[in-house]
C-alpha cells in the first residue's frame, strides 16, 4: 500500500461549530471528515459495465470545495480529477479528495467487467433440399456474466443480405437458398453488457446430394427421351431397379449414365406403368437415399 503523508496542524471550524485537529499521519482516517456545508463529491464513469479489454474513465466532480485539490485514486496520489483504467475483472474504485483546507471526501464506484460470449454454429444440409438447418452452439461463461441474450444471423444469397434474430439458441434456424453455389453465413452473439462475438462460415450448396427419377419416357427411336436415367449429383453406390406391375425385375443399373431403353432381353415392353426403386449413398453424409415410384412408358 502506498502511503501519503501530510504534515499539518490545523483547527477547522465546520457548520454547527464542529471542529477537528490533525497531526502528521501516513494513513487515511477510517471515517470521512464532515465537509463544509454544500461541499459534495460525485464519482462518475464513462460506463459502469464494460467488456474485457475496454477502458473506462472515472471522473471526480467536487462542488463548493476550496481548490487546489489532491486526488488519491485507489491509493495512488494524483493532481488529476480523471483516472482511466482497463480492468480485467469486476472491481471497485475509490477516490479520496483533499482540498487546500485539508477537507477530505471519499467516494466509491463499482465497474463490472464481462467476458465476451463465444459465437459458434453447425449446420446440416438436407439431401434433395435447398433448405439448410443451422444449430446455434455459442458458448457462455456464467461465472463471468457473459451469458448471450440475443443472437443475430446474417445470410448472404444472390448478393443480398438477410438478417434474422434468434432469442432462444436451442431452436434451430432454417434458411432456404435458391441456387447451387457457396454462401456466407455470419452469427453474432450479444450479452447484456453489449459484449458481442461473431463467427462466419461458408456453406456450400454444391455438397447437397440430389437424386430423382423422371416420371415418363417414350422409347420410340426418335432420339428424344428414348431412355430413362436416374438424375443425381453427389451420390455413390447407386442401385436403380425397374419392375413390371407384377414385381418382375426388368432392369438394373449401378451408374447414373446407364438407363433403361424400355426393353427386356431385347423385347420391347408395352406402354404402361412400371415401378422403380432407387438407392444411393449421399456423399459427405452418413445417410442413404431411397426412393420408389412409378414410370410411365409411352409408345
Amino acid at each position: 500500500m502506498k502511503k501519503i503523508c501530510f504534515n499539518f496542524y490545523f483547527s477547522l471550524f465546520i457548520l454547527f461549530a464542529h471542529s477537528i485537529s490533525a497531526q502528521k499521519s501516513c494513513e487515511y482516517e477510517t471515517k470521512d471528515t464532515q465537509a463544509t456545508q454544500g461541499t459534495s463529491l460525485r464519482l462518475i464513469a464513462t460506463s459502469t459495465q464494460i467488456c474485457v479489454g475496454e477502458s473506462v474513465t472515472l471522473t471526480a466532480q467536487i462542488r463548493n470545495g476550496t481548490p487546489p485539490y489532491s486526488y488519491v485514486w485507489n491509493e495512488e496520489l494524483s493532481t488529476d480529477s480523471t483516472f482511466t483504467v482497463i480492468p480485467s475483472e469486476t472491481i471497485k474504485y475509490d477516490v479520496i479528495i483533499f482540498d487546500s483546507n485539508q477537507e477530505r471526501l471519499k467516494e466509491t464506484i463499482t465497474i463490472e467487467v464481462s467476458e465476451y460470449p463465444e459465437a459458434d454454429f453447425t449446420y446440416t444440409l438436407e439431401p434433395n433440399n435447398f433448405t439448410v438447418s443451422f444449430t446455434n452452439t455459442s458458448k457462455n461463461n456464467i461465472v463471468q456474466n457473459n451469458i448471450a441474450v440475443a443472437y443475430n444471423w446474417q445470410f448472404t444469397s444472390d448478393g443480398e443480405k438477410t438478417s434474422q434474430t434468434q432469442s432462444e439458441k436451442n431452436i434451430p434456424i432454417q434458411y432456404t437458398y435458391s441456387d447451387l453455389t457457396n454462401y456466407r453465413v455470419t452469427l453474432w452473439a450479444h450479452n447484456n453488457f453489449g459484449c458481442k462475438d461473431s463467427i462466419s462460415k461458408t456453406v456450400s450448396i454444391y455438397d447437397i446430394p440430389y437424386l430423382e427419377v423422371p416420371t415418363a419416357f417414350s422409347p420410340n427411336n426418335d432420339k428424344n427421351n428414348d431412355i430413362i436415367h436416374a438424375i443425381g449429383r453427389n451420390v455413390e453406390n447407386i442401385e436403380f431397379i425397374i419392375y413390371n406391375r407384377w414385381g418382375k425385375e426388368l432392369f438394373r443399373s449401378n451408374k447414373l449414365q446407364y438407363g433403361w431403353d424400355g426393353t427386356y432381353k431385347g423385347t420391347e415392353m408395352p406402354s404402361g406403368v412400371y415401378i422403380f426403386s432407387i438407392r444411393a449413398t449421399a456423399l459427405h453424409f452418413e445417410n442413404t437415399i431411397h426412393k420408389t415410384g412409378n414410370i410411365n412408358l409411352i409408345r
